[in-house]
């Protein structure tokens, strides 16, 4: 049966093809293909065991069962991605950041690179195959800037006018380091999906959350965007921001196409004598591109996945 122009979210109909497969002794089949690109129930299996290793959950038959529909969703949005990295023939990505993100894994489960490796030796998981996917969202962010870089200019007036305003209003500069959740906000199952997340935070934490759930490119580092002058937020995410304490999330703040959950991790507050004005402009500019490239990054995935052939076996 062949399905073209198939949303992504529909391919969790492939449960019911693999329900019976994922077991000890798997017997290796397609289950479906995306482009160019197979998926195995082999490959199913691994992302499962991938997926409940990062997040401290025992590998057994109750939380693989429970995990399929992510981990299809994970494994269909990867192909697509790879299918156009392919395409546009990208071959080239930052090593030193792909060093830094594995060896954030390796920190957060107490060991090194080597160390990580064996853990994933000894749960019989592919350590070639985790290390891809962070290479692919690597590659993924090249194709992105490489397409949309003349696209990423910020108006140097319009930001010396927003810091003008701001800074006249402060006598102090605050910064908050906080993390992200990304869900769409076209979703008829919206409600559903952030009830779960919450559900998720409570019992599972932030980071693995937006490791699991989210769509933002942050995901990968559990939801982590890291210091970020107030100077340089929307002034939405400033009034959701400003009713929580650290340690604390915000509630779901709808944007365009998606929809944000925020998580303060720390706050410092620096007097404006002390402030490196320039410095600032630059991380303002910086930010304002990094916001634009991520909304490249969602419009261009999303036209991918409602125009990309899936085929079912």
């Amino acid at each position: 049966m062949k399905l073209k122009h198939l949303p992504i979210l529909t391919v969790i109909i492939i449960n019911i093809l693999i329900s019976n497969n994922l077991r000890a002794n798997i017997k290796n089949e397609i289950v479906v293909k995306v482009g160019n690109q197979i998926v195995t129930s082999q490959d199913i299996e691994n992302e499962i065991k991938t997926i409940l290793f990062l997040n401290n959950r025992e590998i057994n038959q109750l939380n693989i069962d429970n995990s399929k529909r992510v981990a299809i969703k994970s494994f269909v949005r990867r192909l697509i991605k790879k299918n156009e990295i392919e395409r546009y023939n990208i071959k080239s990505f930052d090593k030193k950041d792909l060093s830094n993100q594995i060896n954030g894994v390796a920190k957060s489960k107490q060991t090194d690179k080597n160390g990580l490796k064996n853990m994933f030796e000894i749960n019989d998981i592919s350590y070639e195959v985790f290390e891809e996917k962070y290479k692919i969202e690597l590659l993924w962010r090249t194709l992105i800037f490489q397409i949309y870089k003349n696209q990423l200019d910020v108006n140097p007036v319009e930001i010396d006018n927003y810091m003008e305003n701001q800074l006249r209003k402060k006598q102090q500069t605050k910064e908050y380091n906080i993390s992200e959740i990304e869900i769409s906000a076209n979703n008829k199952n919206f409600d559903t999906d952030i009830k779960k997340i919450n559900e998720s935070i409570e019992k599972d934490g932030f980071i693995q959350t937006a490791k699991q759930f989210s769509i933002s490119d942050t995901s990968i580092n559990g939801g982590t965007l890291g210091w970020i002058a107030e100077t340089s937020l929307s002034q939405t995410y400033i009034d959701e921001l400003t009713k929580i304490n650290i340690g604390e999330i915000t509630g779901p703040i709808k944007n365009l196409e998606s929809v944000i959950i925020l998580k303060i991790d720390d706050i410092k507050i620096t007097a404006n004598q002390e402030v490196d004005i320039e410095k600032i402009k630059e991380n303002i500019i910086q930010r304002k591109r990094e916001d634009k490239l991520s909304l490249f990054s969602r419009s261009h995935f999303s036209n991918l996945e409602n125009s990309i052939l899936i085929v079912f076996k």
